[in-house]
């Protein structure tokens, strides 16, 4: 490759979502384990995986489930006023919604080589089925509960209105719990996602994880780029910040999941990011399997209310 080697100036929008994780502090230290106990994992294994934590959360399928069920009781209140709602016939599963997700870095090698390091667009997940229309002013109010002033609207088309709307209303017949112990299980003290920032940090942190962000390095510098870490990888290429990639992104993308390959960053580092969070697990254990009861609570509710609401 000709490519020369490049400052890194800004990170990609990727790692700034990673760098998100890494906020919190909490646990002990895990206790240190020797490389070569870490799995051999391709970087195209990385989304199948699963961390420790996920054991007391609900899944990515229950997760889209839950979220599709929350827009079809929006779409059965709303329906009850003479409005619609459109919601997908079925829930709706992204490759972000694996907790790994790019939490890696880039990691799909056929994604890498049409899209290099930009969100490939087929991912791009809609929210709902009517993403993107403006709903009217009705919509908004039996939605909302609140007029078109901001106000609150205690009735509609001669109806009693719930407070908050039918979006508030859904979320109530949703919650089974208290708050923060459904979807992530962040539970009321935060556990989880403070065990899965403070994992994450710790992790990169790691003289083992370092040690393989030197190796990826290097082996990245024998392509012609310079990055010190995978966070950064590919920040300082201008078509980063472009809507699509050029060759020179699409280049480097590949060689960095190359490099991952050759070293078995993915491997080493989610085996020493999984032995944070055992440990951590491990000093929390009645608060996790509390989190456990809440979240099968959950699923029991939720599958109660797709057989009456989406048989």
């Amino acid at each position: 490759m000709t490519t020369p080697n490049r400052a890194l100036r800004r990170l990609p929008a990727w790692a700034l979502l990673t760098a998100l994780l890494a906020s919190g502090c909490t646990g002990q230290e895990a206790t240190p384990s020797a490389e070569s106990a870490a799995r051999t994992i391709d970087p195209s294994q990385a989304e199948t995986l699963r961390l420790p934590v996920e054991d007391y959360m609900l899944t990515p399928l229950q997760s889209a489930r839950r979220n599709w069920l929350h827009g079809k009781l929006i779409q059965a209140c709303m329906k009850t006023y003479g409005l619609e709602y459109p919601v997908f016939p079925e829930p709706v599963l992204s490759p972000r919604d694996s907790l790994v997700f790019r939490r890696y870095g880039i990691t799909d090698a056929a994604a890498a080589a049409a899209w290099g390091y930009h969100l490939p667009m087929a991912q791009a997940e809609p929210s709902a089925a009517g993403a993107g229309i403006k709903p009217s002013a009705e919509q908004m109010t039996a939605l909302s509960g609140k007029s078109a002033d901001g106000t609150p609207a205690a009735s509609f088309r001669g109806r009693e209105l719930p407070k908050g709307g039918c979006s508030e209303k859904a979320s109530e017949q949703l919650e089974t719990a208290p708050s923060g112990t459904r979807g992530p299980g962040t539970g009321p003290d935060q556990l989880i996602s403070t065990t899965k920032a403070d994992s994450f940090r710790r992790s990169i942190e790691d003289p083992r994880v370092k040690a393989v962000f030197a190796r990826w390095s290097k082996c990245l510098s024998t392509h012609g780029y310079d990055a010190p870490s995978p966070m950064e990888a590919g920040a300082g290429i201008p078509s980063i910040q472009a809507e699509k990639p050029d060759a020179t992104e699409i280049e480097a993308a590949q060689a960095d999941i190359a490099c991952k390959r050759t070293t078995n960053l993915v491997g080493i580092w989610f085996t020493v990011e999984s032995d944070y969070q055992r440990t951590s697990i491990a000093d929390h254990r009645a608060e996790f399997e509390a989190l456990a009861k809440a979240r099968d609570a959950d699923v029991t509710h939720t599958t109660e209310l797709l057989t009456a609401y989406a048989p």
